[in-house]
């Protein structure tokens, strides 16, 4: 956050708008209802596949990437019982503002940090949003 120097001085109030990643509050981060997740058949619930390619006559090549089947998550969701809300992604975008009161004589590069006001994803503790005072 770029600051003037008498902003800094007299301290100063600002909002600033974040867009994050937010749980669905209709599937509750599942998905779907209840039963529809299930283990990923192409990659067996790891979430990446090893795959083989010949190059030649007896010459291969081995390649670990991310599952196609699954996007690299490890289960797949039933289209029938699939969220509507969010589409079986789990989350979804959030506008919000953030108020930050910079203290009077704040130094520069000063850290302001809002616990668990960053993305949020299933069975992951949301990250923190951290505003840098910049003179």
């Amino acid at each position: 956050m770029k600051c003037t120097l008498e902003e800094i001085y007299n301290g100063k109030s600002a909002k600033i708008p974040i867009t994050r990643d937010k749980l669905c509050s209709k599937c509750d981060g599942k998905g779907g209802e209840n039963g529809a997740n299930s283990t990923c058949t192409g990659c067996k619930g790891r979430g990446v596949q090893t795959k083989l390619r010949m190059l030649g006559p007896g010459m291969y090549t081995q390649s670990t990437g991310p599952c196609s089947d699954c996007g690299g998550s490890g289960e797949q969701i039933d289209e029938a019982l699939k969220c509507k809300q969010c589409n079986g992604k789990k989350v979804m975008k959030e506008k919000k503002s953030i108020e930050v009161e910079i203290d009077k004589g704040s130094p520069h590069a000063q850290k302001y940090v809002f616990h668990g006001e960053a993305d949020e994803a299933p069975n992951v503790d949301p990250g923190d949003v951290i505003v840098i005072v910049e003179e």
